[in-house]
C-alpha cells in the first residue's frame, strides 16, 4: 500500500494550475526519515531547484509525468515565487490519518485564514495557500511553517471541507 495520498487533479485551484511552477517529487530517505525531493518534469532524472525556473514546468505535464510508473514519482509540487504573492503554510502533525480529526490549534488556523486548504501527502498535515506576503524568507514555529519564496510545497488536491 502506498503511504502517500494520490493527487486529485480536479480539486487543485485553477489559479495554481495555470502557472508554470510545477515539479515532481519522490520520497527519499535522509537521516532515517523520508524527505520529499523535487525533480524536473522535463528531465525526471534531474533534481529540480526552487532557484532554477528551467527545472519547473506546466501542471498538466507534472500530472502526466507523476502518473508514469517508470518514473516512480510520488507526487507533484508547486514552487513559490515572489511574483505570485502567495503564502504557503505547512501545518505538520495536526491530523489523525485514520479518523481525519484535525487538532484544535490547526482547525483554528484553517478557519481564521479561510483559504484553499488540503491534506498533505502523508495524511498527517495540512497545506494552506493564501494571497499575501511575509517579511523575510519565511517563518517556522513548532509545527507551523510559512513561506512565500525559495520553497516548494507538495499538493494532493485532497481539500478540507469547509475551506475555500
Amino acid at each position: 500500500m502506498n503511504r502517500w495520498l494520490d493527487v486529485r487533479v480536479e480539486a487543485i485551484p485553477e489559479r495554481l494550475r495555470t502557472r508554470d511552477r510545477w515539479v515532481l517529487w519522490r520520497a527519499e530517505h535522509r537521516h532515517d526519515k523520508p524527505t520529499k525531493v523535487p525533480y524536473s518534469i522535463a528531465q525526471p532524472s534531474q533534481r529540480a531547484s526552487v532557484d532554477a525556473p528551467p527545472t519547473w514546468g506546466r501542471f498538466d505535464d507534472a500530472v502526466d509525468a507523476q502518473s508514469c510508473p517508470e518514473l516512480r514519482m510520488d507526487g507533484i509540487g508547486y514552487v513559490l515565487t515572489a511574483e505570485d504573492q502567495l503564502v504557503g503554510i505547512d501545518l505538520d502533525q495536526c491530523r489523525d490519518r485514520e479518523t481525519g480529526v484535525i487538532a484544535p490549534w490547526a482547525q483554528a488556523i484553517v478557519q481564521a485564514i479561510n483559504s484553499y486548504t488540503e491534506i498533505s501527502p502523508s495524511g498527517a498535515g495540512l497545506r494552506i495557500f493564501v494571497h499575501g506576503t511575509l517579511p523575510g524568507r519565511g517563518r517556522n514555529q513548532n509545527h507551523i511553517e510559512m513561506y512565500t519564496t525559495g520553497r516548494y510545497l507538495t499538493l494532493t488536491g485532497h481539500r478540507i471541507h469547509g475551506a475555500l
